[in-house]
C-alpha cells in the first residue's frame, strides 16, 4: 500500500513538472509560486492592448473548477497587476477573458513551503487507496438522496448507513443527507423530527442555510407559524460565524465585512417576521442594527421607510427617504414612499417633483465617481459608419473630448430607455460645446444584411430613434462571428471591454480615457444621472 501511495505521489509530481514555468507574453516577478503570496505579472499577449483588459485565473478545489477575475490595469503599452494563489491548488491557468477566440494560456504549477503543493484532489485520491469506503458511501448517499428521501422510504437505510460508516457521520459526510431530511420532514410539518436531523449536521453553516432558507420560504406564507420563524432566524444569526470563507475571497477583512452585511440581511428577516407579528416597533429595532451592518442595501431601507409609514411617523419617513436620495441611494420602492410621506406630510402632490429635483440636485453635489471606474489609459481607435453611411473615426475628433456610449436597439424597456432618454438629455445640454457624444449601437440583423449594407439595421435604429424621441448620433459596431471557434463580438465593444448596454466611456481631448462607467441596467436611472453628470466633469 504504501508503495502505491508513493507512486500516486511521484506521478502527480512528474505531471506538473512539464507545466511551463516562463512565458514572454505573461511575466511574473518570481519563479517560484507560493501558495498565499502575492504574485505581480505584465501582460503583453494579444489582448494586452484593451481597455479594461480581462484576465482570469482558474484553479481546481476537490475537483471542483473555479476562476476569479485578476485585478488589472492596461497602461497604454502592456497590462499589469496582481493575484494572490489560494490555499488549494497545485497549479493555476490564466486565460484572457473575451468575445474573441484565442489559444493564449499560462500554466503554472504551484508550491507550499517550497514543495510542490498536492491539492484536496490528489490527497483524495491517495486517500481513496487507504479508504474504499468512500466509493461505496457516495453511491449510497445518492440513492438515498435521490430515491428513498423523497418516497419517504428511508429511515432503515439510513440507520443501517450510520452504523456502517460512523466515521463518515463524524467527518460530517451525512450532513447532505441529513438537510435533505430536514427539509422533507419540515415541508411535510413534522417540525419536531425535522429540528433532530437538523441538530445531527455538523457542520454549522449548513444548518444556518437551512434556517435561513426555511424562513424565507415561510414569509411568502400568510399561514405561517411566525413564532417558530422568529426562533430560526435568531438561530440562524448565532450560526453565521461559522461560514467559512469562500474559494473566490482572498482578503479576510473583505470576508469579515461580508459576514456583516449578510447578518444585516438577517436582521431584515427578522424584522419582516416581527412586522408579521404585529411587533411594528421593534421591526424597526431590528431595521437599525441591519442598516448599521448593511449600510448600502437598499432593500433594508425601504423596509424601514414602510414601517415608519405604518406607525403614523410621516415625518421621520420623509426625512430618512430623503436622506436616502441625497446620498445616491434611490430604488423604485424609496421613491414611491417618499412621495407617499411627502403627500401625508403636505396633504397635497403639489411641489413634490420640485422637491425631488431638489434632492436629486443636493445627492449630484454629494456624488464621489467611484474609484474602479477610473482609468488613464490611450483610447483604441475605431472607424465605424454612421446611419447615413459616413464613416466616423476616432482621429476625426482631434483636441475634443468624446463620450462613448454603447447600446442596442433590441433592449427596448422602460429601465433602459429612461437611461438612453437621460443620455439624449445630456447631447442636449451639451449642444454647441466642444464635447462630442456617440452612441454605438450593439444590434446587427443578419449577416446577409450586414453584408448587404445594413439596410434593416439602419430602419431598425431609425424606428427605435423615432418612436423614443431620441436624437443623439448613432455609430453602427462591427459584428464578427467566427463560425470556427463559434464566438462571436462587435469590435468596439469588445476593445472597449464593454460588457453590456447603457455603459458610456469618458475620451479627453488627448484621446486618454478617463473614465468607464458600471453597466447601470438593473440599477435606477438617478444613479446613472449622477455618474455621468460627475464623469462629464473630468473633460469639461
Amino acid at each position: 500500500m504504501k508503495y502505491l501511495t508513493a507512486l500516486l505521489i511521484f506521478l502527480f509530481a512528474l505531471s506538473i513538472s512539464a507545466f511551463a514555468q516562463k512565458y514572454a507574453a505573461f511575466q511574473l516577478n518570481t519563479d517560484k509560486l507560493e501558495v498565499g503570496h502575492e504574485i505581480h505579472f505584465v501582460y503583453s499577449g494579444a489582448f494586452s492592448k484593451k481597455i479594461d483588459p480581462r484576465l482570469s485565473m482558474y484553479y481546481k478545489v476537490n475537483d471542483h473548477l473555479r476562476w476569479k477575475t485578476l485585478d488589472a490595469k492596461y497602461n497604454g503599452t502592456t497590462t499589469t497587476g496582481s493575484f494572490i494563489i489560494p490555499d488549494s491548488t497545485s497549479s493555476i491557468d490564466i486565460k484572457t477573458r473575451n468575445e474573441r477566440d484565442t489559444t493564449e494560456e499560462f500554466i503554472f504549477n504551484v508550491t507550499k513551503n517550497g514543495k510542490p503543493y498536492i491539492s484536496q484532489k490528489q490527497s483524495d485520491q491517495i486517500a481513496v487507496v487507504q479508504d474504499k469506503n468512500i466509493a461505496a458511501f457516495n453511491k449510497e448517499s445518492v440513492d438515498l438522496i435521490k430515491n428513498k428521501i423523497p418516497a419517504g422510504n428511508f429511515l432503515t437505510e439510513l440507520t443501517a448507513m450510520e452504523i456502517k460508516y460512523p466515521k463518515f457521520v463524524a467527518e460530517g459526510k451525512f450532513d447532505r443527507i441529513y438537510t435533505t431530511v430536514a427539509y422533507m420532514l419540515f415541508a411535510e410539518g413534522d417540525i419536531n423530527n425535522a429540528e433532530r436531523y437538523v441538530d445531527e449536521i455538523r457542520f454549522k453553516y449548513m444548518q444556518k442555510d437551512f434556517y435561513v432558507s426555511v424562513v424565507r420560504a415561510m414569509l411568502n406564507s400568510s399561514s405561517s407559524d411566525f413564532h417558530l420563524a422568529e426562533k430560526y432566524i435568531e438561530r440562524a444569526i448565532a450560526l453565521e460565524k461559522f461560514q467559512p470563507m469562500p474559494y473566490y475571497v482572498f482578503d479576510k477583512k473583505q470576508w469579515s465585512q461580508m459576514v456583516i452585511n449578510t447578518t444585516g440581511d438577517y436582521f431584515d428577516l427578522a424584522a419582516q417576521i416581527q412586522y408579521k407579528l404585529g411587533n411594528i416597533k421593534q421591526a424597526i429595532n431590528c431595521l437599525n442594527i441591519a442598516m448599521k451592518m448593511a449600510s448600502n442595501n437598499v432593500e433594508i431601507k425601504a423596509h424601514y421607510l414602510q414601517y415608519l409609514m405604518d406607525t403614523g411617523e410621516n415625518k421621520a419617513a420623509l426625512d430618512a427617504a430623503s436622506k436616502y436620495i441625497e446620498n445616491d441611494q434611490v430604488s423604485v420602492e424609496i421613491k414611491k414612499f417618499l412621495q407617499e410621506a411627502y403627500v401625508k406630510e403636505n396633504g397635497l402632490i403639489d411641489g413634490y417633483t420640485n422637491y425631488f429635483q431638489s434632492l436629486m440636485k443636493k445627492g449630484q453635489e454629494k456624488y464621489v465617481l467611484p474609484e474602479y471606474g477610473k482609468l488613464n489609459v490611450p483610447a483604441i481607435n475605431f472607424s465605424l459608419q454612421d446611419i447615413y453611411g459616413k464613416t466616423i473615426s476616432l482621429t476625426d475628433f482631434k483636441e475634443k473630448p468624446l463620450i462613448l456610449y454603447f447600446f442596442s436597439t433590441y433592449y427596448n424597456n422602460t429601465q433602459r430607455n429612461d437611461f438612453n432618454n437621460y443620455f439624449n438629455k445630456i447631447v442636449k445640454e451639451y449642444s454647441g460645446s466642444p464635447v462630442v457624444f456617440l452612441a454605438i449601437d450593439k444590434g446587427r440583423v443578419s449577416e446577409q444584411d450586414e453584408a448587404n449594407g445594413r439596410p434593416l439595421r439602419i430602419q431598425r435604429i431609425n424606428e427605435f430613434l423615432t418612436k423614443n424621441n431620441l436624437s443623439f448620433k448613432v455609430l453602427m459596431d462591427n459584428y464578427h462571428q467566427d463560425q470556427n471557434s463559434n464566438s462571436s463580438f462587435y469590435y468596439t465593444a469588445d476593445n472597449y471591454s464593454s460588457g453590456d448596454v447603457c455603459q458610456f466611456y469618458v475620451i479627453d481631448k488627448n484621446r486618454i480615457v478617463r473614465y468607464k462607467s458600471f453597466p447601470y441596467t438593473p440599477m435606477p436611472v438617478e444613479q446613472f444621472e449622477h455618474e455621468l453628470n460627475a464623469a462629464l466633469k473630468l473633460v469639461d
